[in-house]
């Protein structure tokens, strides 16, 4: 028998911004995990955990310029978990969580599992309730500004916001390896876009509810721009270039008109759209090959009741 239990969930910890929530973040984590959970924190090589917790967590170094996807990879590479989680610096853990994001994974077609993420401050008020595809192939947060209750439970995300996201490991090893050159703000709905063509669900864990401090860093979030990364997107989920073509030239050949050009936006919106998964799955053909078998947890990853 093993000294230590086999990890039963991996939670990745990327540091890219300010070291204080970093820390923070790990402390609440170590507080509320379970025994077998495994913490791998990825950082751009300066930090020298200074609080002596190295036994507790795994720390990984990555490249000065690494990005989201890039720290994503490399704790990938380091994880040995089949449930990955990814928790970013600023959300702190609760007790009690662990049981009901590996109770959602029960259900071998799940492949993502979204919390809620709620503001400290005013912990009954959503921030994000994971991520979803906009016109255009823009990102947007589900959720954010409903009220934690009945209405939360009818949200329906796409897959979760990096800010809190659960994978099962061989989905997203059917994927690949994370883009590295795509934008931090955006690789959460690529990975999301990704598991929906393979026809894997995402579902929405609202008995797991994450807080946040700082609510202006979501809130900010929500608007930054990603123009190429959505464009990129459109290319590879969507109708690609020509599609986008004929849409101008339908526009440029008549007077504007606004109700024209939401029309006109719209269909080649609703197009793209209904061609993700086939479009999507083409391209999969020449990455990777999809086994049909169900996903499946080991039952002695899964603790004792």
């Amino acid at each position: 028998m093993p000294k230590y239990p086999a990890p039963e969930l991996s939670i990745i910890v990327p540091c890219l911004g300010a070291v204080s929530e970093f820390e923070n973040t790990l402390a609440s984590l170590l507080r509320y995990r379970a025994a077998n959970t495994q913490v791998v924190a990825v950082h751009d090589g300066s930090y020298q955990d200074p609080h002596g917790i190295g036994g507790e967590v795994e720390f990984v170094a990555a490249p000065t310029n690494s990005n989201l996807g890039g720290h994503l990879g490399i704790a990938l590479r380091q994880s040995s978990a089949p449930v990955v989680g990814m928790i970013r610096p600023g959300v702190q853990i609760v007790e009690g969580w662990q049981d009901s994001i590996l109770d959602a994974f029960e259900d071998q077609s799940v492949a993502s599992v979204s919390p809620l993420i709620v503001d400290e401050a005013k912990p009954n008020r959503i921030l994000t309730a994971g991520v979803d595809v906009a016109r255009g192939f823009r990102r947007k947060f589900v959720g954010q500004g409903v009220s934690v209750g009945r209405k939360a439970a009818h949200l329906s995300p796409l897959g979760p916001s990096s800010w809190a996201a659960f994978y099962r490991r061989n989905a997203l090893d059917r994927l690949g390896t994370p883009d590295p050159q795509m934008a931090s703000v955006y690789l959460d709905l690529d990975i999301a876009l990704g598991l929906n063509a393979l026809g894997l669900r995402s579902v929405l864990q609202t008995e797991c509810v994450f807080t946040v401090e700082e609510a202006g860093s979501i809130i900010e979030e929500s608007t930054m721009p990603h123009g190429n990364a959505a464009a990129r997107a459109n290319l590879r989920f969507g109708t690609g270039a020509s599609t986008m073509m004929e849409s101008v030239i339908e526009l440029a050949t008549v007077p504007f008109k606004p109700w024209l050009f939401k029309h006109v936006m719209g269909k080649f919106s609703a197009r793209s759209m209904q061609e993700v998964d086939s479009a999507y799955r083409r391209r999969l053909e020449t990455r990777v090959e999809v086994d049909p078998a169900p996903f499946e947890i080991p039952a002695d990853y899964r603790r004792a009741a």
